[in-house]
């Protein structure tokens, strides 16, 4: 049971190597890439050989200092990824060579990690390290969005309609025969036109005209920016629903600002994971899963580097666009 564990420290010599977050700041400038001593495993979890890992913006926010109350420096990031386990307890559910992904906490920036059983997801064969690295934020979001809001077929608005989140929202939507309005700013394209029936840039001067029209019938708008331009957005569509899921703006929505018509309620995938049982999650992960094996949810990477490399990954990250992969191995 333990072999693969001893032959990965004995490969290793007894460490292994994490990306730690030193203090609060910008993530590109506190990361440094640190050894650190194996330590024995507790019983209940099991060891994970990291295979993958990205950036996402939940890593940026939680080191820039947003979180204070319940995040400590030294700080390991990595709120995706996926691991091969390669080690567990005699009788574990989750069995030796499985792959795995890691749910309610950080930590896939290192390449080993230990985690409580129950926290895992296991990954079906068929599906390779690189989808399932990227199966968890975006596609739960997306799915955990539309199977708790969306009861109709009426036409739904995204916000950041250019972001990865987006694309996968309007998947799913389009999958089920709803029309999706995307909402940019500035010529960023989506990535794949085919998914929505309209894509209105608010640096167009006939915008809101152009949003009014697509939106006839609106139901819900699916919000990621926060601040003024959601409310700006929202005072045009008139939606009988606005759902903010991120903040993009840095800026809260006000409410008292929105058309007395509008319902402003709030999606945190965190709260949902903590909220819910591991067999509703698993259920919702058997779902994404399905989506990605059927090619609706995919995540087009921009971007590759060795995990040694993770400096250069978040700098690069912070100046482009695209999602990056770290390759742990």
């Amino acid at each position: 049971m333990f072999l693969a564990s001893a032959m990965l420290r004995k490969r290793l010599g007894g460490r292994m190597r994490e990306a730690v977050a030193v203090r609060a700041g910008k993530i590109q400038d506190v990361v440094e890439l640190r050894e650190s001593i194996l330590v024995a495993r507790a019983p209940g979890t099991v060891r994970l050989r990291m295979l993958a890992s990205t950036i996402n913006p939940s890593d940026v926010v939680t080191v820039a200092g947003a979180y204070p109350s319940r995040t400590t420096f030294p700080f390991i990031a990595g709120f995706e990824g996926v691991g091969e386990v390669i080690d567990a307890d005699h009788g574990a559910a989750v069995k030796l060579g499985s792959q795995v992904i890691p749910l309610r906490s950080a930590g896939c920036w290192a390449e080993l990690r230990d985690i409580a059983e129950n926290d895992c997801v296991i990954v079906p064969d068929s599906l390779s390290p690189e989808q399932a690295c990227f199966a968890f934020i975006n596609p739960m979001t997306a799915l955990g969005l539309i199977e708790r809001h969306i009861r109709n077929s009426r036409p739904v608005v995204v916000t950041a309609a250019a972001s990865a989140i987006a694309d996968h929202i309007a998947a799913v939507l389009h999958s089920r025969g709803v029309p999706v309005i995307g909402v940019v700013r500035g010529p960023r394209p989506v990535r794949r036109p085919h998914l929505w029936n309209a894509v209105i840039d608010t640096g167009q001067t006939a915008w809101r005209n152009e949003l009014q029209l697509a939106t006839k019938d609106c139901d819900i708008i699916f919000d990621a920016i926060g601040g003024p331009a959601a409310v700006a957005i929202a005072n045009v569509v008139v939606a009988p629903n606005l759902v903010s899921y991120g903040l993009l703006s840095g800026w809260p929505i006000q409410s008292k600002l929105l058309p007395s018509a509008t319902l402003l309620n709030y999606f945190h995938l965190r709260a949902d994971v903590h909220s819910n049982s591991k067999s509703t999650l698993e259920g919702r992960f058997e779902r994404v899963f399905d989506l990605v094996q059927a090619g609706v949810l995919t995540t087009h990477v921009a971007k590759r580097f060795p995990f040694r490399d993770i400096r250069k990954a978040l700098e690069w990250n912070a100046n482009h666009p695209g999602k990056v992969m770290l390759e742990m191995g």
